[in-house]
């Protein structure tokens, strides 16, 4: 099937948001764009840019004030918040820049709390967490606490946690913010990998090299698109090996 007759996971035509004053504050403003399924797309922008704004937008924890947001190709716009929250829960799966990890429960356990948050049957949770800790390179790592592990082990299991649904969409706010160069370096293998497995996935970062690990870029600025569907750098072929996450 051809781009041109794939529903758009993401699709934003005209969307704007304004926070009620006063003054009102125009975080949105005009913007439309199309993610496709499959596709790896970063949003960048400054501090201010609407990037935050953007992400609770497209990840259903706010709606737009103009314009209609689709999410594969459903009218957000018409759906009662239970029926947002469900959609949320079940299509999309969120990593964000803090780890988010419970410090008492084991990495399987983690992100087994994920499913649970997400209606799956309890005897189904433990082989779908372990499933998705493997697919990150983690299979060793199931019985680990998060004291035991690596900043990058962590943000490897929180992707896990988002991964263990089956999202349509997997949507990472800064998820490099809290790590260093290196681990920066093995988290973004991990998604590129995922990627490659056919995952859509949303980067929203400040880091332009973060940003040029997409196949395209978003860039935000004063709250508008300021340039769309910006070619990045490939992602590189993948290895067919996953990091093993040493310490």
């Amino acid at each position: 099937m051809t781009g041109s007759h794939r529903v758009p996971v993401v699709s934003f035509d005209e969307v704007g948001k304004i926070y009620p004053g006063p003054p009102p504050v125009t975080a949105l403003r005009g913007c439309t764009t199309r993610i496709l399924p499959g596709e790896y797309v970063a949003v960048q922008g400054r501090s201010g840019a609407g990037k935050s704004t953007f992400l609770n937008i497209v990840g259903l924890l706010d709606r737009p004030t103009q314009g209609r947001y689709l999410f594969d190709g459903i009218d957000t716009s018409a759906l009662r918040e239970r029926d947002r929250t469900r959609l949320r829960g079940g299509s999309i799966g969120f990593v964000f820049q803090s780890f988010h990890l419970l410090h008492y429960r084991s990495a399987l356990e983690n992100v087994q709390l994920g499913l649970t948050y997400a209606g799956t049957r309890r005897g189904a949770r433990p082989a779908l967490a372990a499933e998705a800790l493997a697919r990150v390179g983690l299979q060793h790592k199931l019985h680990s606490l998060p004291s035991a592990l690596s900043g990058g082990e962590k943000q490897r299991v929180a992707v896990a946690r988002a991964l263990a649904t089956s999202p349509r969409l997997l949507l990472c706010d800064e998820p490099t913010g809290n790590l260093d160069t290196a681990t920066t370096a093995e988290v973004m293998s991990v998604i590129g990998s995922l990627h490659r497995d056919g995952q859509t996935v949303v980067v929203i970062t400040h880091d332009g090299a973060v940003a040029a690990m997409a196949q395209r870029v978003l860039r935000l600025s004063d709250g508008g698109l300021a340039a769309v569907d910006v070619t990045a750098t490939p992602v590189p072929a993948s290895t067919g090996t996953m990091p093993g996450g040493t310490r």
